[in-house]
């Protein structure tokens, strides 16, 4: 398996926070990872820059796109954020996160 780029993290980053609770970043990415089957190593990967890790960052931007087109809020406490409107709201007739984002 290869770590999936941003956009493919968008929809299901956004599934997981649908289910009504907050989330803390680092278990979004737990349950990301497992969505997409990645191995430790791949987890591991590094950017060139080799000062992050590439599933981390990508998860950060994907987050970061969502937040953009106004579908997450973050909480009080820090790295804990969950969804602002139901996802069948903000995303009819089958539309992806990309889609709300790049519209705007």
């Amino acid at each position: 398996m290869f770590v999936p780029d941003f956009q493919s993290i968008m929809l299901p980053l956004l599934n997981a926070i649908s289910k009504g609770k907050q989330w803390q970043l680092t278990a979004i990415r737990e349950e990301l990872a497992r969505l997409f089957h990645l191995s430790p190593d791949e987890r591991r990967e590094l950017l060139p820059s080799g000062t992050q890790c590439i599933f981390d960052n990508r998860v950060a931007w994907a987050k970061t796109y969502l937040v953009k087109a106004e579908l997450q809020v973050f909480n009080s406490r820090p790295d804990y954020f969950n969804l602002k409107q139901a996802p069948a709201f903000v995303l009819p007739d089958g539309e992806s996160p990309k889609d709300k984002v790049t519209s705007r």
